[in-house]
């Protein structure tokens, strides 16, 4: 797509979007359960059947302790939000 501007050429220099996926629980969840689901997540992205499988499909494994998905969670609602409200989208 040789007519198509990258994000810098549109004047968007600062932008940055990536795709992610977390495992999440209800808020109620006892946090020795939430623990103890993260360790297991850890454990299996570890593997590197798992790791290799990743990368065949494009992508990597990277595990986030929940604090840390929390963070990137309250970061990513707090980027798109203001963008929304920058360019004003309303929902149909």
């Amino acid at each position: 797509m040789p007519d198509v501007p990258t994000t810098a050429e549109a004047g968007l220099a600062d932008y940055s979007a990536e795709a992610w996926f977390g495992l999440f629980a209800q808020a109620a969840t006892p946090p020795e359960i939430i623990a103890r689901y993260a360790r297991e997540v850890e454990a299996v992205l570890a593997e590197p059947a798992v790791a290799n499988r990743a990368l065949e499909a494009g992508a990597f494994a990277r595990f986030e302790d929940p604090t840390t998905l929390k963070a990137r969670v309250d970061r990513e609602l707090a980027g798109w939000t203001a963008l929304v409200k920058a360019v004003g989208i309303k929902p149909d």
